[in-house]
């Protein structure tokens, strides 16, 4: 059983066939008309052997510089010969490397219709973000970028020189005075003396805890909070519960203050 191949040529094989195909018609016109290769050669300027190389179809040896298809067309004009249709098909094999890949335009139709649909959706899109609730949610957003950046500036401020005041080892003061903030959520803080001169501030982790010594019997601390809820309060062996809810800003209070006002509180509700 016979078997069928298709066999492709590509693009060089097929300008090797007709340069064979030149050359066997340019041979068998010359020897036609009984005309030498010298003879030519001389009228040409082109040597013997390059001429043999054209009739064999062999043009590889021709440099790169010389245009190959005026030779050709100079030796069939001496020998008579008509290649015009292959040299047709050498044009067209080499105007086919140098064609641009065509771009792709869309229809005035469909080109019009785009822009109506990008107008469309850049009008929608100013009407949502101009609404009151999108604005809020803008601002929001805003607002707490900038609380991130103030915490992260406030967390890299070096501390006051009065660090005798703070204790932040793990082990509790002996025979002393002292408080200890617990963070139970990630909290920025900051502590002053009474006097209003800065301690310690930063943005602390869930975990993390910080101890003040209280140096003078009448000393105290005024602390701010970005977040009241975040951390809680150890003082003479007593825990309190956090001052204010998750995420809610104080402005500061006293210390000293600020406990008194919750024991008075508890008192009051143990009466009732």
């Amino acid at each position: 059983m016979s078997e069928l191949r298709i066999i492709l040529k590509s693009k060089p094989e097929e300008k090797k066939e007709i340069f064979i195909t030149i050359g066997k018609k340019l041979s068998q016109s010359r020897k036609s008309s009984r005309k030498k290769l010298e003879g030519i050669s001389k009228k040409l300027n082109l040597s013997v052997e390059m001429l043999n190389n054209i009739e064999a179809g062999d043009v590889s040896k021709f440099p790169q510089t010389i245009h190959i298809t005026g030779f050709l067309r100079a030796f069939a004009e001496k020998v008579d010969c008509d290649i015009s249709l292959e040299l047709e098909q050498l044009t067209l094999q080499e105007s086919s490397k140098t064609k641009k890949t065509p771009i792709l335009r869309l229809p005035y139709k469909f080109s019009f219709l785009f822009i109506i649909f990008f107008f469309i959706f850049f009008i929608s899109l100013i009407f949502i973000l101009s609404t009151p609730e999108i604005k809020k949610e803008v601002s929001d957003i805003k607002t707490l970028e900038n609380k991130k950046f103030q915490y992260q500036k406030n967390f890299n401020t070096t501390e006051s020189e009065n660090e005798e005041y703070i204790n932040i080892s793990s082990e509790k003061p002996l025979n002393k005075d002292y408080f200890e903030i617990l963070f139970l959520e990630e909290t920025w803080i900051e502590i002053l003396d009474e006097n209003k001169l800065l301690l310690k501030n930063g943005l602390f982790k869930i975990g993390e805890s910080i101890m003040f010594e209280f140096k003078k019997e009448d000393s105290d601390f005024f602390i701010k909070s970005g977040n009241l809820g975040g951390f809680q309060i150890f003082y003479n062996e007593e825990f309190f519960a956090p001052f204010g809810l998750s995420g809610q800003v104080s402005k500061g209070f006293f210390f000293k203050e600020k406990i008194n006002t919750v024991k008075n509180v508890r008192i009051l509700k143990n009466e009732y």
